[in-house]
């Protein structure tokens, strides 16, 4: 989940609650207009203002999962779309565009009719302003995959590591050097060595593990 997605949720929730409300998703539109430039923006076509919209918090009542049903709608739409993640106006057509939800009504009781409210946002989408947008996030998903496929190779051994501690460990019980399972398992939680760093034998690693007991 975005930052921005679970900052969006978490204000409509508090909203609510300071309302004596069940979050709804006419919570979650106000926290979007208040905290998304890009949904005020589109929200302006239409004259809608902050003032209007929490008066139109009385009517709420919702079916319980409509909140998630409008989350899982507008990640569909940016797939649709071939985006690399959610924005705040894929959610913006969603909560215009769910039937029966408290966002919808809100909208059409303001006198902005959903469907265009949901266009504009699709428009909006789509316009060339928001391409630097798309780029920036399609480098952010890109470096964060690289950096699990780092991690992931610094927490697994190398086919050729796990060998050759095989062969030392051979090489250890053959020569006298093997002190028992327990030395070997704390052995084998130390930290990597640097890259230009002779990796050590076993030999060496024992040999420095009695020394640190003197």
């Amino acid at each position: 989940m975005g930052a921005w997605l679970a900052s969006a949720l978490t204000a409509g929730t508090e909203l609510a609650h300071r309302r004596f409300q069940r979050p709804a998703t006419a919570h979650v539109l106000v926290a979007l207009y208040r905290s998304e430039p890009s949904v005020l923006s589109v929200c302006a076509q239409f004259s809608l203002r902050e003032v209007a919209l929490m008066a139109e918090l009385i009517f709420v009542e919702e079916r319980p999962n409509n909140i998630e049903n409008v989350i899982e709608r507008a990640k569909k739409l940016a797939i649709a779309m071939g985006m690399h993640r959610l924005f705040p106006l894929h959610l913006l057509h969603a909560l215009a565009c769910e039937p029966q939800s408290a966002s919808n009504r809100m909208l059409s009781r303001l006198g902005a009719s959903p469907e265009r409210v949901g266009q504009a946002a699709l428009d909006a989408l789509e316009s060339p302003t928001m391409q630097p947008y798309l780029v920036a996030a399609a480098r952010e998903l890109i470096a964060a995959e690289r950096a699990e496929r780092e991690s992931a190779v610094a927490r697994e051994p190398s086919r050729l590591e796990t060998l050759t501690r095989e062969y030392q460990r051979e090489h250890a019980r053959a020569n006298g050097l093997w002190l028992g399972d327990e030395v070997e398992k704390r052995l084998h939680g130390r930290g990597r060595r640097p890259p230009d760093m002779a990796p050590p034998t076993f030999a060496d690693e024992v040999e420095a593990r009695l020394r640190g007991k003197r």
